[in-house]
C-alpha cells in the first residue's frame, strides 16, 4: 500500500484494493465512497495509516462489487401506463426493495432452504450434506410454493419463525432475490425506471 494521506495516495491504494478484491469492476460510486472516508481516516491526528487501509479495506467488503459477481444489468422496460389509474391501483402497485440489517448477521442459508420437486438433483439432500449439523429438518421449514419452471425445485423452505414473510409470500406481497449485495446509492421507481442510478451488480427488474 502507498504512504501518505492526501488524494492521490487514497486513490492508489483503493486502485489496488479494487484489482485485489473486486477484480476492477469496483463502481465510481463505491470508490468515490471509500476514498473519502481513507482520506478522512488518514488525516486524523488520532488515527493511523493502518487505520485508513483497514477502513478501506472493511468498506470494500461491504460494497456491492465485491458481494456479487458479473456486471450490472440495465432495468427492463417499464409497462405502458394508462392515463385512467386510481389511487388505490397505484398504491397497489408500488413494491420495494427493504434491506434489514441484524445484529450479529443472519444465517441466509438456513433462511430460504430447497425443500423439494427439485429438478435432476434432490437440493434439500445437497443442503443437508454441505450444511452438516446446522442444517434445518423439513419438519421445521415453512413450506412455499413456486411457480412451476422458474427454479431449480418448485417448492422452497422457509425458517419456522418467519410465518410473516410466508403470509406475505403467498399473498404476492414479497418475493426473495438472492445474491444482488447492498444498494449502491438510494434509489427511487422512477429513477430505477428511467436508469439514472447505478444498480447492484444481478440485479435487474422484472416488473418488481
Amino acid at each position: 500500500m502507498p504512504s501518505g494521506s492526501g488524494p492521490e495516495a487514497a486513490s492508489e491504494a483503493i486502485r489496488e484494493l479494487d484489482l485485489l478484491l473486486t477484480g476492477g469492476r469496483l463502481s465510481h460510486a463505491s470508490r468515490a465512497i471509500i476514498e473519502e472516508a481513507f482520506v478522512i481516516q488518514a488525516n486524523d491526528s488520532s488515527r493511523t495509516m493502518r487505520d485508513a487501509r483497514n477502513a478501506a479495506v472493511e468498506l470494500m467488503a461491504s460494497s456491492p462489487e465485491f458481494n456479487t459477481l458479473g456486471g450490472a444489468h440495465k432495468p427492463m422496460p417499464k409497462a405502458a401506463e394508462t392515463a385512467d389509474v386510481d389511487d388505490s391501483e397505484v398504491a397497489d402497485e408500488y413494491h420495494a426493495i427493504v434491506y434489514i440489517y441484524l445484529s450479529g448477521g443472519v444465517d441466509s442459508y438456513n433462511m430460504l432452504v430447497p425443500h423439494s420437486e427439485c429438478s435432476g438433483t434432490d437440493m434439500y439432500q445437497q443442503y443437508v450434506d454441505v450444511r452438516s449439523d446446522v442444517a434445518l429438518p423439513k419438519s421445521q421449514l415453512l413450506e412455499l410454493d413456486v411457480p412451476a419452471g422458474t427454479q431449480v425445485c418448485d417448492k422452497f423452505g422457509l425458517h419456522h419463525r418467519l410465518p410473516v414473510v410466508k403470509q406475505l409470500y403467498d399473498e404476492g406481497e414479497a418475493a426473495f432475490v438472492a445474491n444482488i449485495g447492498p444498494m449502491v446509492e438510494p434509489t427511487s421507481r422512477e429513477q430505477w425506471d428511467a436508469g439514472q442510478v447505478q444498480l447492484p451488480p444481478q440485479l435487474y427488474s422484472h416488473n418488481l
